[in-house]
C-alpha cells in the first residue's frame, strides 16, 4: 500500500509541475517597439531616427528630403514636429564633409557658412539653440 501511495504522489507531483507551472522555453520577452543602443547603432537610419523621436514624444507632421549633398551629405531629412524642426543628414563616414563634422561640429553649406551638427555613427542632427532636447536624444542612439 506504501508503494502505491507512493507512486501516486510522485505521479501527482510530476503532473503538477510539468503541467501547471508556466512555460518556459528560456527565452526572456524583449520590447521589439524601442531599438536598443546596440540595435540602432548596428541598423542606425532615417526610419530608426524616426521611430525613436515618435516613440520619445515627438509628433512628426511632415518630412521633407533636404538637397544633403550641399553639405557633403549622402541624404538627409528634416521632420517638421510639434516641438520644432529636426534636420538629420546620412554621411559616408570616410568623406571629408563627415571628417570636419566630427572633428569640428561643423558642417559647410557653399554661399551660407558654418553650422553646428552633432554626429553619431555616420549620421548627423543639424543643431540649434532650440533643439538642445533632440540633440541629447540623437547622441543617446
Amino acid at each position: 500500500m506504501k508503494k502505491g501511495f507512493s507512486l501516486l504522489l510522485v505521479a501527482v507531483l510530476l503532473f503538477g509541475i510539468a503541467g501547471c507551472s508556466p512555460k518556459d522555453d528560456g527565452k526572456k520577452e524583449t520590447n521589439t517597439d524601442t531599438p536598443t543602443k546596440e540595435e540602432t547603432n548596428k541598423e542606425l537610419s532615417f526610419d530608426t531616427i524616426k521611430k525613436v523621436y515618435e516613440d520619445n514624444g515627438y509628433t512628426i507632421s511632415e518630412e521633407t528630403e533636404m538637397a544633403a549633398s550641399m553639405i557633403g551629405a549622402k541624404s538627409g531629412f528634416k521632420y517638421k514636429t510639434d516641438k520644432g524642426s529636426l534636420e538629420f543628414y546620412e554621411f559616408d563616414k570616410t568623406s571629408d564633409a563627415y571628417k570636419k563634422a566630427e572633428s569640428e561640429g561643423i558642417i559647410t553649406l557653399e554661399g551660407f557658412g558654418d553650422f553646428e551638427i552633432v554626429v553619431n555613427n555616420g549620421f548627423a542632427i543639424m543643431k540649434t539653440e532650440y533643439n538642445e532636447e533632440a540633440v541629447k536624444l540623437f547622441q543617446s542612439l
